[in-house]
């Protein structure tokens, strides 16, 4: 869930999470156990991305083809398990993918590109 706010003085991040979690907690029993990411929105598709995959530190996104909307994303090599998931199985960086409705990989800084590819909407996951 990407949220915004208006006020500069409101987190509207821990706005949703609320005291101790209660507001999202709530979410989380309605829907019976679905994980729920809640990221700040941005319109710059960069800043969304490396908001998106916090706690994970991303040293850099690149745009590589926007009309076809490709990114790349880097990452320490010691952060990419945070980018894709425990053992790649969390996917935070898919999902990340689908709201941006972009193509991304998230490689290490020392891995050889396209060790990890990410699909935009419509693809198979």
């Amino acid at each position: 869930m990407a949220v915004f706010s208006r006020e500069r003085d409101v987190d509207p991040v821990g706005a949703c999470v609320g005291m101790k979690g209660t507001r999202v907690q709530s979410i989380i029993r309605e829907l019976r156990g679905e994980k729920i990411d809640i990221v700040e929105w941005s319109e710059d598709p960069i800043a969304f991305v490396t908001n998106g995959l916090s706690p994970a530190k991303v040293q850099r996104v690149s745009i590589v083809d926007d009309r076809e909307k490709v990114m790349e994303v880097i990452v320490e090599d010691k952060q990419l398990s945070l980018a894709i998931g425990k053992k790649g199985t969390e996917r935070p960086a898919r999902r990340e993918a689908h709201r941006l409705a972009h193509r991304h990989q998230e490689r290490g800084r020392e891995a050889p590109r396209g060790r990890s590819t990410v699909r935009g909407p419509g693809s198979r996951i």
